[in-house]
């Protein structure tokens, strides 16, 4: 089975979104939502890595469209 690019689910059945800018399970509420295709992605950067990461993709990578909170 191959990797999933929007969720993941684990042994027990538990499903998972996935932030869509660097594929880690989303679990936090702190996320941005595309407005146009609904992929999310991290709001607040978990480590100090990925904070230039998140902040060039100022655009949603799959459609082009704006992010909003949340």
């Amino acid at each position: 089975m191959g990797l999933q690019l929007t969720y993941s689910t684990c042994p027990s059945g538990h499903v998972w979104s996935r932030c869509s800018v660097t594929l880690r399970l989303l679990d936090t509420s702190q996320t941005r939502t595309c407005c146009a295709c609904g992929r999310k992605a991290l709001l607040t950067p978990p480590d100090a890595e990925l904070k230039a990461l998140l902040d060039a993709c100022v655009c949603c990578l799959f459609c082009g469209n704006r992010w909003v909170e949340g």
